[in-house]
């Protein structure tokens, strides 16, 4: 099981900012996702991930 958070509630990101393994975006106005057109499969998820790893 997982718990899927936004990106910007993980404390984990924070920390891996300070280390410098992370980097936040140089640029605030970046385009959100919010709003995009879903996408829905047709068929099994499982048969579009062997699809694209052939």
């Amino acid at each position: 099981m997982a718990r899927l958070l936004p990106v910007d509630t993980a404390p984990l990101l924070d920390q891996l900012v300070q280390r410098g393994v992370l980097s936040k975006p140089r640029r605030a106005d970046r385009p959100a996702a919010r709003g995009a057109r879903r996408v829905h499969a047709h068929g099994p998820v499982a048969d579009l991930v062997s699809e694209q790893r052939r």
